[in-house]
């Protein structure tokens, strides 16, 4: 395509509410179409960014299908384009994945591909799990899906079937081939919880092998939900995420998820982000006292301290009182529900 493009769409199981798509030809903005259910009409067009016979894909276009869909399937040239980049270079993934290795069976692969192998030996040993290889099986199984992973064992070493293998291992080595497939392609990987099972240091090794221009020379792109806060780092040095790529979710009165960047808060450059997020600094933290749940649990008054919210006094958790304030205004100049690809 040759310049970068942004799309989004709010539907639920009936109807599309809303979707739009803007083309950034050499860096400016163009709209190629915005949708709304409650607007007249219900496809607009800005200007002729996007080509052909636009009236008749609005005639097609039912309220429960996507409108870059319909000008896909009706070979509209530039739409078609923007949806094939979202069938072939979206990857989604997660941990759980490691629970249906048989699925999509890793023997086959790993034997087709010799660096394939090297590298998930090599990525299996820096995870210190006590594997130094592995081992090839003729029969498939439910459990096994054709390899076994091998384990030192002081002096010695012998196989485990996958069945017999730990949750986290699994994990691991479950995540490794949309990893490295997407190291290799350039793709964008969606991990819901990358946390899950895994340890702090494999998940931080993780977002490390995307952000290093040496294991990610394509320049493939990570995008994962996490609840780890030791990736937002102690100090700047440590941290492995710049602060306009950590996003942040809260619901709102009406249980909607809102998301906001954590630089829309403008913490100093040299705050402890991690500190500062258990500390409900940012928003997002459960409202709750330490010992809260406890104390309930045996018959006990919950205490609190008054902060006042507005016009309003309320018992809450023990938070900085302007924090309640910086959030609401991130959330209002900042708070998407969009995804971008440039």
């Amino acid at each position: 395509m040759g310049y970068g493009t942004g799309t989004v769409s709010v539907f639920d199981d009936e109807s599309v509410h809303r979707e739009w798509l803007y083309a950034y030809p050499k860096g400016r903005k163009q709209v190629w179409f915005e949708r709304d259910a409650d607007a007249e009409p219900l496809v607009r067009f800005h200007g002729e960014g996007l080509k052909g016979a636009r009236s008749s894909l609005v005639e097609q276009t039912r309220p429960d299908a996507l409108f870059l869909t319909v000008g896909a399937q009706l070979n509209n040239p530039q739409l078609a384009e923007v949806h094939t980049w979202f069938r072939d270079n979206l990857v989604l993934t997660g941990p759980r994945e490691a629970l249906s290795l048989s699925k999509a069976p890793m023997g086959p692969w790993l034997v087709r591909d010799e660096q394939s192998r090297r590298q998930v030996e090599e990525l299996l040993r820096v995870a210190d799990v006590g594997v130094v290889g592995l081992e090839f099986v003729e029969q498939e199984s439910r459990f096994d899906a054709g390899i076994r992973l091998v384990h030192r064992a002081g002096d010695r070493g012998g196989p485990l079937d996958m069945h017999q293998e730990s949750h986290g291992t699994r994990s691991w080595l479950a995540l490794l081939r949309p990893l490295l497939a997407a190291l290799d392609r350039g793709n964008v990987v969606l991990v819901d919880e990358l946390d899950a099972s895994l340890h702090p240091r494999m998940v931080a090794e993780i977002a490390g092998m995307f952000a290093s221009p040496r294991s990610n020379p394509h320049g493939a792109q990570l995008v994962f939900t996490t609840h780890d806060v030791s990736l937002l780092g102690n100090l700047p040095a440590d941290r492995l995420l710049d602060r306009d790529e950590i996003w942040l979710t809260e619901k709102d009165k009406d249980g909607a998820t809102e998301l906001y960047p954590i630089s829309a808060l403008k913490p100093r450059k040299d705050e402890n982000l991690e500190r500062g997020y258990l500390l409900g600094r940012y928003g997002t933290v459960p409202r709750m006292m330490t010992g809260q749940l406890s104390a309930r649990g045996r018959g006990r008054p919950i205490r609190g301290r008054r902060v006042n919210v507005g016009r309003r006094r309320e018992r809450r958790p023990d938070w900085p009182a302007p924090v309640h304030r910086r959030v609401a205004a991130a959330r209002g100049a900042r708070s998407r529900r969009v995804l971008t690809v440039r």
